[in-house]
C-alpha cells in the first residue's frame, strides 16, 4: 500500500474495483496462469486484505447508530437476514474467501455462511463471537425412547 493506503498493483491486470474484492482468483484464469509462481503471494494477501477493508467497511456502517456490542450483533443479524437468501444449492467450486463471495457477490447459502460472516463481521469490530455447530431439532419414536437426527437437522449459530 501506498501513504495513502492504496493497493498499487504491479504486473497483469487481476481485475479492477470490486471485482478484485469478490472475484476468484479462478475467474481470472488467464492473468492468473501467466503470472510467474513467485509473484502469486503478493496478489492473494492483496485480495485478501482489500477484502478484509471492505468487510470491516460493511460491519462499520451497519452497526454505527448501535453503542452496546449486543446491539451490533442484532443490527448485523437483521442485516444478513433481509438482505441475504438461504439455499443449500450453492456452485461446486472452492472459492478462494469464502465469507467474501458471500457477503459481496453471492449472497446467499447456508447457515455455516450465515453464521461465518457474522462472526467475522463481529470480529472485525473486536467484538468476540463464535460458530458453533451441531443439530437442531429430530424426531422421537412413539414411544419415546429413541431420537432421530438426520444430516438435515445439522445447524450452525453463532455465540456472542
Amino acid at each position: 500500500a501506498n501513504e495513502a493506503g492504496a493497493f498499487i498493483f504491479k504486473g497483469p491486470r487481476l481485475g479492477c474495483g470490486r471485482s478484485t474484492i469478490a472475484n476468484t482468483i479462478a475467474e481470472q484464469s488467464l492473468a492468473w496462469a501467466t503470472l510467474p509462481n513467485s509473484e502469486r503471494g503478493f496478489y492473494i494477501a492483496a485480495i485478501y486484505r482489500v477484502n478484509h477493508i471492505v468487510q470491516r467497511q460493511l460491519a462499520e456502517r451497519l452497526t454505527a447508530p448501535h453503542a452496546s456490542a449486543s446491539e451490533k450483533a442484532r443490527a448485523i443479524e437483521r442485516h444478513l437476514g433481509a438482505a441475504y437468501g438461504y439455499t443449500l444449492e450453492l456452485p461446486d467450486a472452492e472459492e478462494s474467501d469464502p465469507i467474501a463471495e458471500f457477503l459481496f457477490e453471492r449472497r446467499e447459502g447456508h447457515c455455516e455462511y450465515f453464521a461465518g460472516a457474522m462472526v467475522a463481521l463481529l470480529d472485525d469490530l473486536g467484538i468476540p463471537a463464535r460458530m458453533v455447530a451441531g443439530f437442531s431439532g429430530g424426531s422421537l419414536s412413539a414411544d419415546g425412547d429413541e431420537a432421530s437426527i438426520r444430516d438435515a437437522n445439522s445447524h450452525a449459530w453463532v455465540e456472542v
